[in-house]
């Protein structure tokens, strides 16, 4: 079949830079390189991912473009914008991606309401899960954005007024099928902090559960401050030097892309709204429809002139 139609070549340029954080790796590395391939012609798309200690930028280079010459072109902007990275970063490393490995559909998720803090953990509880139960779907990733978890910040003070440690605490959330993340302790401050991450309630009834005291029952709200929070970011997406969250499926080798390409458009078209912006960056089937009718008009001209 067309599993190994490939539409255009991936270029992947990857630069790691241990220590440092998303937003610093996108600032210092990301930004520059994106800024210096933005002159190339013959680039179909860009994509970047910035996580920590690592950035990525993927360079679509359209399939009519010589890519022998364009490589070329893309490590001399690369030795250009990298003489001036830090010393403690690695050279940039320029990678050919295997078709078969990279996405064949991607989009991107806007909303007119919604910040870009929270519009990840809506692709990922709704869209993700929707697109993963298609058949032939092997991978579906999300980047951008930042999850949502929910934080207890516990006052040092009302616990040793109530007599209540840190251990017992732990011990009651865990109890409670909580899977417990201690970000923080602030002895200066007289503030824990408490990271519940994994399955949980809301927040209602997580400040209700009970807690035995010295001076009887009280409650986690009694102790402690409960709020979502966005989590610390771990990755940045960016879509030709746009932010936002981005989403990459991948498909099993046999897949029949058509099929596929009309079930994800179903899935766009459903969530699609004047709130929620989904704009189709890549679809493989499309660009594969229209290299099958060149071929067929080319043929019908070819029996035409027998």
């Amino acid at each position: 079949g067309f599993s190994n139609f490939s539409p255009s070549d991936t270029i992947t340029i990857e630069t790691e830079y241990p220590g440092i954080s998303p937003e610093k790796v996108e600032e210092i590395l990301t930004k520059q390189l994106e800024e210096s391939f933005g002159g190339i012609g013959g680039i179909r798309q860009i994509f970047s991912v910035s996580e920590e200690g690592k950035s990525m930028i993927h360079l679509q280079i359209l399939k009519s473009e010589n890519l022998n010459f364009k490589i070329m072109e893309i490590l001399e902007r690369i030795d250009r914008v990298s003489a001036n990275f830090p010393r403690e970063s690695q050279l940039p490393v320029l990678l050919r991606s295997d078709p078969r490995q990279k996405p064949f559909f991607i989009f991107s998720v806007k909303s007119i309401t919604h910040p870009i803090s929270d519009l990840r953990d809506i692709v990922e509880s709704d869209i993700k899960k929707k697109l993963e139960s298609i058949p032939s779907i092997t991978e579906v990733s999300v980047s951008g954005g930042s999850e949502k978890e929910i934080q207890i910040s516990c006052d040092k003070n009302l616990m040793e007024t109530f007599g209540v440690s840190l251990s017992e605490l732990l011990n009651l959330l865990q109890k409670q099928n909580f899977n417990i993340f201690i970000g923080e302790i602030l002895s200066g401050n007289q503030v824990f902090k408490i990271r519940s991450i994994g399955k949980f309630r809301n927040i209602a009834n997580i400040s209700d559960i009970p807690v035995r005291s010295k001076k009887g029952q009280i409650y986690i709200k009694d102790l402690a401050k409960v709020e979502y929070v966005s989590k610390e970011i771990d990755s940045a997406s960016r879509t030709n030097s746009e932010e936002a969250v981005s989403v990459y499926i991948q498909a099993s080798q046999d897949a029949n892309i058509f099929d596929l390409s009309k079930k994800i458009n179903a899935i766009i078209s459903n969530k699609q709204s004047s709130d929620f912006i989904l704009e189709i960056k890549q679809d493989d089937s499309e660009i594969l429809k229209n290299s099958l009718l060149i071929l067929i008009i080319v043929m019908s001209a070819g029996l035409t002139g027998i």
